[in-house]
């Protein structure tokens, strides 16, 4: 069964939150930016672990994710009420809820899948110190997106395949328009364009999955990118 169908309630929650617009947040303690980080770190090797069937790593991570949003939880109880916090982490308790069944039962794909929607989630509670930092963290999130639920099956996901594509377009747009702001950048900038033209051109799942794992090589490129230009 597929992984979308099965948590349909949950999936339409998140989808509301999938069109990505960035903004400017307010400033939030580093302390809960630091467990956010960790968070973020955990869901990606949770997605990692699933993809190679690792249960022991994967009972592991989902140990160390618990305990960091109980102590998210705790931290921002001793914050005043905010809304959109609070509905952020009902979906991480959410998430994990899915990714604790689906551990139980070995359903691999379907943990990689939930794992990188708590990404998602992650991505949107955490305050990044610049636009460009946050959408290539989108972009990471969507390209796995896209990798999945083309191994998933391609032809039932074609609708949400079809808008993650989207995204992904819009997403590399903003971030190649800020970083050709430095003539240095053109060459990332002109493999990145490659890449996303590639991806256009993928005629079926198989090479489509290849195209995206380059996408995703590339993606870890313009990480360490915007880190050395902060």
């Amino acid at each position: 069964m597929l992984f979308f169908r099965r948590y349909l309630p949950l999936f339409f929650i998140i989808f509301l939150c999938i069109p990505f617009v960035p903004t400017h947040a307010k400033e939030q303690p580093i302390e809960i930016q630091n467990n956010l980080s960790n968070l973020k770190g955990y869901a990606e090797n949770m997605v990692d672990a699933a993809l190679v069937h690792d249960a022991k790593e994967l009972h592991k991570t989902n140990i160390q994710i618990l305990q960091s949003i109980k102590i998210l939880h705790n931290k921002l109880d001793k914050q005043a009420f905010n809304e959109k916090r609070s509905r952020e982490l009902v979906m991480l308790y959410a998430w994990m809820r899915i990714i604790s069944i689906d551990i139980n039962q070995q359903t691999w794909l379907g943990v990689a899948i939930a794992a990188n929607q708590l990404n998602a989630s992650i991505i949107q509670f955490i305050n990044y110190s610049n636009l460009q930092q946050r959408d290539i963290a989108w972009m990471d999130y969507l390209s796995y997106d896209l990798l999945l639920l083309n191994m998933e099956s391609p032809k039932d996901n074609a609708e949400l395949l079809r808008v993650r594509h989207t995204n992904l377009k819009n997403t590399w747009n903003r971030i190649s328009q800020e970083l050709i702001h430095n003539f240095h950048n053109k060459p990332t900038v002109i493999e990145g364009n490659q890449l996303m033209l590639d991806f256009e051109k993928a005629k079926n799942a198989k090479q489509t999955i290849h195209s995206i794992k380059k996408i995703l090589i590339f993606v870890d490129k313009i990480k360490l990118l915007a880190r050395s230009h902060k």
